[in-house]
């Protein structure tokens, strides 16, 4: 039975049997891609992805030019064409990557099938369908499958040209395969820059060429015009920010270094062979498909011709990228993800010729990897997200509570990548703080205009802190806003911010209109308060305390919104004024002003509830006995109005 296997995978060129297998592979392919499309978070040049992906390429190139960005604009621009079509949610600006992944399949077959015979090009393509690196940036809103298409459409037309009887053919026939070989070039270059490796293979085979046979100088021409296209198009991109590409290849991040060649190959194997997500299997696989790769390319049954053009698009790429990484160390294995199919086809190569000197081992060692690449995407798929790097708890936190013209003064671009993604159509505006960071001069102009014309900003930062007292954006804010809410969610900080007259009711309103006092030192002065709000709305309670006499103690003050049973359903404490001025701190004759926010949450039931403000003890939690201004005993707090919640 598998002799009888192997006979039909060396006779596919004499048959129609590939047709069935064909759909049958680009099935699978596309199942084993699609599953768990949308399952994990979103991260970081995913985010940059989903941010200059609605950009026009004018403006692409600007933005770039401001964050030091070195891609190029092809892949994005199609990611932008496409959540025109179905909108930026995760699941949609990655099927282009999908999609793209796909297509690979047949690629591998019809370029396989004419340099390394049917029987190996179809294992080829059995191993693209199920090989886990492949499938891995299948499910990415990155454009390394996108470069692999372009590079394997590359090698399509490149074989139309180097063929020696396809060069006798009609000139027309001719330029048509020029052209669509220089677009396919184009677009490869277009979204990567390390795509211009697998134009030297192809610069390097017209060379030899030519070189060999005269009559193939017309392929050396046809690469070199093919190649100025390419070069014009991306240049004409990269030369508006060519200043900024050489300052960011320059400044490498810290903790990128150059590897020696055994490290540079474990890096690559690492990545390429098997895939990001270590497991045995994917190990096993890796080993497996090297060693029939490397018998593959060792083999001297026929197609040699064909089968040293797939060494060549493998071996040069990484060789390239060895001394690459020397000169610009951030450089990572998945920049060759185009080399992979040549991998797979050797491997299959290599298969079929172990095939026909044992027959069943051969077969045997087919299936096997096969089960090995499939073993090895569970992992893939089930491998658990960072939740320090997860933004997904913190817009579900911000969806409900985000209003029309809210600012978000933002530190990194793939934050706002991650806002556009997670909550599609919203109407927040965008502010960075990083890449034009603020002075001491420029910060209170700049927050001044944003404020005037917006009430609510939201600051969100990454790997700082928000009580940080020399960040010029937080102080600015604390001293002529409110804050309302502050919340961690992994190495992100998400703060609200509101101005006075945009709480309900508006804190710029009438003043106090009656007092209490707790204990024998303290007074307060207030207006009742009686209003109507909807879930993500900012009650404004504005206090007012009075120093009867020193304290000599630190109170924290307590403002909270209750439920039947006397449980705070919202509550904001802390010392007065933020904390810039506590109550130990107090002389006798003090007005402090200390307007405070309760945001009413998202999963607010409605109903009316009460509100009560109170003292407490900071260091034994024990709370200041309140009389109203009879001398009235009221307890341990005092009801200074109600709050009445509908449905949004």
């Amino acid at each position: 039975m598998r002799a009888t296997v192997l006979r039909a995978l060396a006779r596919l060129d004499r048959s129609y049997v590939y047709l069935p297998l064909l759909v049958v592979l680009c099935g699978l392919g596309f199942a084993l891609r699609l599953r768990e499309l949308d399952l994990h978070a979103l991260w970081w040049d995913e985010g940059i992805t989903v941010y200059f992906a609605p950009l026009d390429p004018a403006s692409m190139a600007r933005a770039a030019g401001v964050l030091e960005d070195l891609n190029p604009p092809a892949y994005r621009l199609a990611v932008g064409l496409w959540m025109r079509l179905v909108g930026p949610m995760p699941f949609s600006v990655r099927y282009v990557s999908l999609i793209c992944g796909l297509l690979i399949v047949p690629l591998v077959w019809a370029v396989g099938r004419r340099t390394v015979g049917p029987g190996a090009a179809a294992l080829g393509a059995t191993l693209a369908a199920t090989g886990p690196a492949l499938i891995y940036y299948s499910q990415e809103a990155k454009g390394y499958t996108f470069v692999a298409l372009a590079v394997w459409l590359a090698h399509a037309f490149w074989l139309n040209l180097s063929r020696s009887g396809n060069l006798t053919r009609p000139r027309e026939w001719l330029r048509r395969q020029a052209i669509a070989y220089a677009a396919a070039v184009t677009a490869a270059f277009a979204a990567h820059y390390i795509a211009t490796f697998n134009a030297a293979a192809d610069s390097l085979w017209a060379l030899l060429s030519a070189w060999l046979r005269r009559d193939r100088g017309r392929l050396l021409v046809v690469w070199t015009l093919s190649l100025m296209l390419a070069l014009s198009v991306v240049l004409a991109y990269a030369g508006a920010i060519l200043r900024e590409i050489a300052t960011g290849l320059e400044h490498t991040p810290g903790g990128y270094f150059a590897r020696s060649l055994p490290a540079y190959i474990g890096m690559v194997a690492k990545e390429l062979a098997s895939s990001p997500v270590e497991s045995p299997a994917g190990t096993l696989a890796a080993i497996g498909r090297a060693l029939m790769g490397l018998g593959g390319a060792l083999s001297s049954e026929g197609h040699a011709r064909g089968r040293g053009l797939v060494v060549v698009w493998l071996l040069v790429p990484l060789a390239l990228g060895y001394f690459f990484q020397w000169v610009y160390p951030f450089f990572f294995s998945r920049f060759l993800l185009y080399i992979v199919p040549a991998l797979y086809l050797l491997a299959g190569t290599g298969l079929i010729a172990l095939g026909r000197r044992m027959r069943a081992a051969g077969a045997l060692m087919a299936l096997i990897l096969i089960v090995l690449n499939l073993a090895s995407l569970n992992p893939i798929y089930t491998r658990p997200d960072n939740p320090d790097e997860d933004y997904r708890p913190l817009i579900a936190y911000l969806a409900p509570l985000a209003r029309p013209g809210g600012v978000v003064l933002y530190t990194y671009v793939w934050q706002v990548g991650y806002l556009q993604s997670y909550l599609p159509g919203n109407d927040l505006v965008f502010e960075p703080t990083y890449y034009t960071p603020y002075t001491p001069d420029s910060v209170n102009q700049r927050l001044s205009l944003i404020v005037r014309d917006h009430a609510r900003i939201w600051l969100l930062r990454y790997g700082e802190r928000l009580d940080d007292p020399t960040d010029l954006v937080t102080s600015w804010l604390k001293a002529h806003l409110l804050p309302v809410q502050l919340h961690t969610f992994g190495k992100n900080e998400l703060a609200l911010y509101i101005r006075l007259d945009a709480t309900s009711p508006p804190l710029s309103g009438e003043g106090p209109v009656e007092r209490a006092t707790f204990g024998p030192a303290i007074a307060l002065d207030y207006t009742p308060i009686s209003v109507t709000v909807r879930p993500g709305d900012v009650v404004g309670v504005p206090p007012t305390w009075r120093a009867l006499a020193s304290p000599g103690m630190r109170y924290a003050v307590f403002v909270h919104v209750r439920d039947a049973d006397g449980y705070p359903l919202i509550q904001n404490d802390g010392d007065p004024v933020n904390g810039d001025y506590p109550t130990d701190l107090w002389r006798p004759g003090d007005v402090i002003a200390d307007p405070r926010t309760l945001l009413v949450r998202a999963d607010m039931p409605p109903g009316r509830y009460p509100v009560f403000v109170g003292l407490y003890d900071r260091d034994t939690g024990k709370r200041v006995p309140v009389q109203d201004a009879a001398g009235r005993p009221l307890g341990d707090s005092l009801l200074v109005g109600t709050v009445e919640v509908v449905p949004r």
